[in-house]
Order: structure tokens, then sequence, then C-alpha cells
């Protein structure tokens, strides 16, 4: 649920202010700048998810964790390149990097739910995913929030380079994210597996 929290945090400063991003630092024009702000990312991120899915099931027949893991390297791989958009100058660095956060991104989503009910027995799943939801959409929504004050607020002279430096430091949110994911699969998912008749392999 921490880990959820993290990544909707990035996930809503993209879909927030991505278009202001665009006009501002790389003087897109306001149409266009909606159009790439959803259509990079968001487009990039539905293709994969897909091929996420079934790579994450294909872990998860192999090991216990195999899912958690599939979602840890989506948040681990997208890191330098939500860094990248939040740092380069160049409008090909920076589209290039949203298309491949957007891919690490949908390795991450494809498996939000079926990471939980692995470890959820089905009796109390619909809770569950209402409770993630809940705290996870809720706390990540300070992202834009704390985007709009770094900018106006930040140390570096401007709202378009304040808000360029709190873009690519969000780039934390996955590291830690990933991190979390990785010590969950390694320490906790076989003790706490509840996969509701899957077996996978040393179990």
């Amino acid at each position: 649920m921490l880990v959820f929290v993290l990544a909707n945090f990035v996930a809503t400063i993209f879909l927030t202010w991505t278009p202001t991003f665009l006009v501002n630092k790389f003087d897109f024009k306001l149409a266009a700048a909606g159009l790439s702000g959803a259509a990079f990312i968001q487009v990039a991120s539905a293709l994969a998810v897909p091929l996420a899915g079934y790579v994450a099931d294909l872990l998860a027949v192999r090991g216990v964790g195999g899912r958690i893991v599939a979602q840890a390297g989506g948040l681990l791989l997208g890191a330098p390149f939500v860094f990248l958009v939040g740092s380069t100058t160049s409008i090909g660095a920076l589209l290039a990097s949203m298309v491949a956060f957007g891919i690490c991104k949908g390795f991450y989503d494809a498996g939000i739910f079926a990471s939980l009910y692995d470890v959820v027995p089905p009796r109390s799943r619909a809770t569950a995913a209402g409770l993630m939801n809940t705290v996870g959409w809720g706390l990540g929504s300070l992202g834009p929030l704390l985007t709009g004050w770094y900018s106006d607020h930040g140390p570096y002279g401007g709202k378009a380079e304040n808000m360029s430096h709190f873009i690519a430091y969000s780039a934390s949110a996955y590291v830690v994210g990933g991190g979390l994911l990785m010590l969950a699969a390694v320490f906790f998912v076989r003790r706490d597996f509840a996969g509701g008749g899957e077996k996978p392999a040393g179990h």
C-alpha cells in the first residue's frame, strides 16, 4: 500500500502538471502539450500492460512473489527516466524518456491488484482493494500539491526550473518503492502467500 502511494505520487504529478511543464520549459503550444503529456506516457503504459501482465504471470508460476518482482523492476527501471524527464533540456530525450517511463509504469500497473491478491485471502480481497485505492490515491494526490508549492517556493530562480527539479527528484519515490517491493518479495511473500489455488515452484 505504501508503494502504491509512492507510485501514485509520481503518477498524479505527471497527470496534473505535464502540460504546464511542457509549455513553460519547452515552449510547447498548449494543445500540443496537452496531447503530448497524455499520449507519450499513457499510451506507452497502456500498450505495455498486456505484456507486463503476461511476464508477471510467468514469474509467478516460477516462484512466489514473481508478480511483485515484475512490479519492482518496473519502478526501478522507470526511475532514471522520471529523472530524465525532469532534468533534460532536449525535446528528443524528453519524449523518449516519457515513452520509456510509460512502459516501465505499465510493468508496475499491470500487477497492482494481482500482487495484492497473492497475499490476501479471497474473502478479504474487495476490502483490501478498497483500502488500497483509498489510501494509495488519497495520499498519492499530495504529489501535485507539493509540485505546485515547490514551483512557487523552490530555490532555483523560476517556476519552470523549480518544477523541473521537483519532477526529477520524484524519481526517488520510484527507487524507494522498488526497493520496498524487492524486500517484500524476498522476506514476506512466501510467508503470506494466499494465491487461491496457484502452485508456484517450490510451494
